[in-house]
């Protein structure tokens, strides 16, 4: 089979989305706000805009859909994700509804965010090369992990996997979420910026306040990387999201935190894909939902360079 594939990452600030080619090219990008609808509604009518701009580029063969939260996957059911007001909401039967109602027969999968981000990683990222078991921590919006072992997805406890719920069990932010304090969307807040971007600005020209906010958050994270790899026995860690982009200005001081809280800390790195593993992620699994050989995609991903995004808003 051929023709187009859609991935899709809906997240708590915003949805990416790419078409794939079948060999595995980039065809398209886009970026845009996450509707906020309770009912889900929302998001349903933009995976079907999403899937007619990418029929534009041959047949649509498969849609890879990856959403935030606790989920069913069995059911396709969002039982509660957070930061967009979903509780038991049947996001995938209602996607499929709205994609039949509009002509689109592409088959639809369905994954969580978090785990498309890791197998993404495992299987063409920072943790393509690692025989070990890979625990992947994106921090965004929120904070979540989920385990790779030799490059094959692992289920985990829901409490390790939305780990970003967790209370901070002691200290001067005890009784806080550890996403309140370490996620990009909270570090922004905290020190009244735009997003976590200026905040490591500032933090790097002297700002005191931004300073503080910066090493809260690098102390929190080294806490949720800790708390996953005793729960896990994982060997590598990997970050990702928006916060891994500060680079070393993030992953120093962690591996310094992480190393004198372990006795033998795992291997500490940044996503390869940066903010774009789920999306990678779902881009894999929609080309297996197609029956297309998804090495092609991780051929392709390892020669490209970033494509430009569209808006669909423009």
């Amino acid at each position: 089979m051929s023709g187009a594939i859609l991935a899709v990452d809906v997240g708590g600030t915003s949805v990416k989305a790419g078409v794939f080619a079948a060999s595995g090219e980039r065809l398209a990008s886009y970026r845009v706000p996450t509707p906020r609808d309770p009912q889900g509604v929302a998001v349903a009518e933009l995976v079907v805009s999403l899937s007619q701009r990418a029929a534009a580029f041959g047949e649509l063969a498969a849609i890879g859909l990856v959403v935030p939260g606790i989920i069913d996957l069995e059911r396709g059911v969002v039982e509660l994700a957070v930061n967009l007001g979903w509780r038991r909401l049947p996001l995938a039967r209602l996607v499929r509804e709205r994609l039949r109602a509009a002509g689109v027969g592409a088959a639809l999968v369905f994954e969580h965010d978090i785990r498309a981000g890791a197998l993404a990683e495992a299987r063409a990222g920072a943790a393509s090369g690692e025989d070990g078991t890979a625990v992947f921590i994106p921090v965004g919006t929120g904070i979540g992990a989920a385990l790779t072992a030799r490059r094959r997805l692992v289920e985990l406890d829901a409490a390790v996997a939305e780990i970003g719920q967790e209370l901070i069990p002691a200290g001067p932010l005890a009784g806080l979420r550890f996403e309140d304090v370490a996620s990009a969307g909270a570090v922004a807040v905290r020190a009244g910026a735009a997003d976590a971007r200026e905040v490591a600005q500032r933090a790097r020209s002297g700002d005191e306040r931004a300073r503080r906010v910066w090493a809260e958050c690098v102390q929190t994270l080294a806490q949720v990387v800790v708390e996953a790899v005793r729960a896990t026995g994982g060997t590598t860690v990997i970050i990702g999201g928006g916060l891994a982009l500060a680079g070393d200005f993030l992953m120093t001081p962690l591996r310094a935190a992480v190393g004198a809280a372990l006795p033998q800390p795992p291997t500490l790195t940044t996503a390869s894909f940066g903010d774009s593993a789920a999306e990678i992620g779902a881009a894999l699994l929609a080309f297996g939902a197609a029956g297309l050989d998804a090495t092609q995609l991780t051929a392709a991903l390892e020669a490209a360079s970033p494509s430009p995004e569209g808006n669909l808003q423009s």
